[in-house]
């Protein structure tokens, strides 16, 4: 009997941390800004850009703002937050996640497999430090985030890419070839 109320208190413990007291993000379209740090034009703006890239190219953008992550890692969050929402088409897997956590200063860009050969990581953080980051530090929500927008469509293009289907694997012979010397 006297395990009873401990037990209830950790379990009072263990619900009230970081992952209870934040409650689930719901996708708002191509712009969720959950940490209210865009004004109304700028949103405005980066739906119209972001889904006329969608219309054009078939890859999907969003853009996401939080006020916090609660001690949880950007990059595992960004990567279940693209799956879960099913940013990208899953067939291509080629979406991008801009998450801005702006209380943490934190800032990844997720990049879906089927776009890394157009937005390799070393490319994304030359983007984040040079043109997007400085900005942030000047509390410029709006221009950072419209500044990395525009050089991810920049950078991959604004034409529908032609879907290929998979080449086939060459296997290898079972017999071992001879050279002549």
């Amino acid at each position: 009997m006297t395990k009873l109320p401990l037990l209830l208190a950790l379990l009072a413990i263990a619900s009230s941390g970081p992952a209870a007291a934040r409650p689930a993000l719901a996708l708002a379209g191509w712009v969720t800004d959950d940490a209210h740090v865009l004004p109304a034009r700028d949103r405005a703006q980066l739906t119209r850009q972001l889904a006329a890239w969608e219309k054009a190219t078939g890859h999907q953008m969003v853009v996401v703002t939080m006020p916090s992550l609660h001690g949880q890692d950007i990059k595992a969050f960004t990567t279940k937050l693209g799956d879960d929402w099913g940013v990208g088409r899953a067939k291509y897997s080629d979406g991008v996640v801009i998450l801005v956590v702006a209380s943490d200063r934190k800032v990844r860009i997720g990049v879906g497999y089927g776009l890394e050969p157009s937005l390799p990581d070393a490319w994304c953080h030359q983007l984040l430090t040079g043109a997007m980051i400085p900005r942030f530090r000047r509390l410029d929500y709006a221009s950072g985030i419209a500044a990395g927008v525009s050089a991810i469509i920049g950078k991959v293009g604004t034409v529908r890419l032609p879907v290929f289907p998979p080449r086939p694997v060459a296997v290898p012979s079972p017999r071992p070839r001879a050279y002549a010397p």
